[in-house]
Order: structure tokens, then C-alpha cells, then sequence
């Protein structure tokens, strides 16, 4: 995003100065769709990851992707996902069990953008669970009925 992309956001809920990375590498309409998402779900979103990606493929160092926290409250982890749903991300991967020091019950959400071949955008491909495992960072697992129900998610 260029300096001036920031004063085109629909909502202006985002500043550079967040914990984006490198914010010229990050994808325009990742922002915009963050902000639209943000306003709907009227909650603030305290950005965790942006380009700090580990590799040149991965999605965050191509600012193709964006981690973030919200206070899920009392609110069902699944109408959240629900909610985001409304919004043409190609991937989302919801991370239940995230900390953050401004978040009694912290929410993490991946959201991303990645180009799904000739699929047009809004085609969301892609949608998981993100598990921490004792001695490793975690793993990506199926976003289905059973493994809410095994992660307490409903």
C-alpha cells in the first residue's frame, strides 16, 4: 500500500504505524477487506502479522496475509466466522485458542487473499483451525463439526 492508499479506506479503522511489516508490500484490497470486515463486526482488530513472513512463498512476506486479534466477549466463535464469511477472502483459518495483552478472550484470525487460479475473487477456498501441540507451533486442522466440538469451539 502507498502512504496515500491509507486515506481511501472506507472505514478508516487502520493506520500504518500498526504492526503491519512492510507496508508498501502489503495487497491493497487485503486492507480494504479488513476494514469492511472490521466495521461489520464493530470490534477492533489489533494486528498481529503482516510481511513478517518466514519464507519468500508464504503468503504474509507477499502481503497476501494478515494475522490479527479481536475480544470474542461472549460471542460464538462460529458467528464470528460466520459473519466473516460475508467477505470474499480466499482463506481464512481461525486460531481459537490466540493471546493478546488488550483481549480477555482473544480471537486470532488468519485472513488472506491468495490467488486461487482462475477462480475470481470471493471464490473462498480455503478455511481451517489453527491447534497449538506441546512442543511444536501448532498445525492446521479441518474447520468441521467434530473438531469444534473436540476444541470446545461449539
Amino acid at each position: 500500500m502507498n502512504d496515500s492508499d491509507w486515506d481511501t479506506l472506507p472505514f478508516g479503522h487502520f493506520k500504518p504505524s500498526e504492526s503491519w511489516g512492510n507496508t508498501q508490500l502489503i495487497d491493497f484490497h487485503l486492507i480494504w477487506l479488513l476494514d469492511c470486515t472490521r466495521d461489520y463486526l464493530r470490534t477492533p482488530f489489533y494486528i498481529v502479522s503482516g510481511t513478517q513472513g518466514v519464507h519468500k512463498s508464504d503468503l504474509h512476506s507477499r502481503g497476501l496475509a494478515i494475522d490479527i486479534c479481536l475480544e470474542a466477549h461472549n460471542k460464538s466463535i462460529l458467528d464470528i466466522f460466520f459473519k466473516i464469511c460475508r467477505f470474499p477472502f480466499s482463506g481464512i483459518g481461525l486460531m481459537p485458542f490466540a493471546l493478546h495483552p488488550k483481549c480477555k478472550r482473544a480471537l486470532g484470525i488468519h485472513f488472506d487473499i491468495k490467488p486461487m487460479g482462475n477462480s475470481p475473487l470471493g471464490m473462498m477456498q480455503r478455511h481451517w483451525l489453527w491447534i497449538p501441540k506441546r512442543n511444536t507451533t501448532g498445525e492446521d486442522i479441518a474447520l468441521s463439526m467434530v473438531n469444534c466440538r473436540k476444541h470446545n469451539i461449539i
